[in-house]
């Protein structure tokens, strides 16, 4: 998990968004635990979850857009696609 890929921390670019996202199982975990043992401060601690929370889904899609090839490479992708590639089947395009 979380140790391996710090101790072969080969590609630094792609890695750190990785930790960031394994990162959330503990965070998550001892979170919820945390609001549990201390009802009356879970709305804060909740906060402070839900913001990690997005600050992963962020870590994600950067992480997505670096597998693409970066932001460039992504952009020159997306405004050569032709408007038939990804066409939905005969009735699933309401879906």
């Amino acid at each position: 998990g979380i140790a391996s890929h710090l101790a072969n921390y080969n590609k630094p670019k792609e890695q750190c968004y990785i930790v960031r996202i394994l990162w959330m199982v503990p965070i998550y975990s001892i979170g919820s635990w945390l609001c549990l043992r201390y009802k009356d401060q879970s709305v804060y601690i909740e906060t402070r979850r839900d913001f990690y929370e997005s600050y992963v889904q962020y870590s994600f899609f950067q992480f997505l857009i670096e597998n693409l090839g970066g932001e460039e490479q992504l952009i020159l992708i997306l405004k050569d696609k032709s408007p038939k590639r990804g066409a939905h089947m005969w009735g699933m395009q309401w879906c």
